[in-house]
């Protein structure tokens, strides 16, 4: 299936190319959350992939648009982990673990 899909994206490099997820399942004949557990896959075997709701996946065109997808899953990341630390009560770094220095 890795080779399948990456077979499917290389007609999908750069966001302007992106593929929506729906059509990516169908193109793959697998469901969306099959989608999204390959994604891992791909991206575990080297493949530069690019994905946002609002544009599907892609594979990177270029620095700028990696270090996007980038910034786009850490702001993602970062907004459920202070949404946890809030459910909890607690601050984000005490979420996390951090250490704490003596003062």
């Amino acid at each position: 299936m890795l080779n399948k899909f990456i077979e499917v994206m290389q007609n999908h490099i750069g966001r302007d190319c992106a593929l929506g997820g729906k059509e990516l399942a169908q193109a793959l004949g697998i469901s969306m959350r099959e989608v999204r557990k390959l994604t891992d896959t791909v991206i575990d075997a080297g493949v530069l992939l690019c994905s946002h709701p609002a544009h599907g996946y892609w594979i990177a065109l270029n620095a700028d648009e990696l270090e996007a997808t980038c910034q786009f899953h850490r702001s993602r990341a970062l907004h459920e982990l202070c949404k946890e630390a809030k459910l909890r009560r607690v601050g984000l770094l005490d979420l996390l673990g951090q250490m704490h220095l003596k003062t």
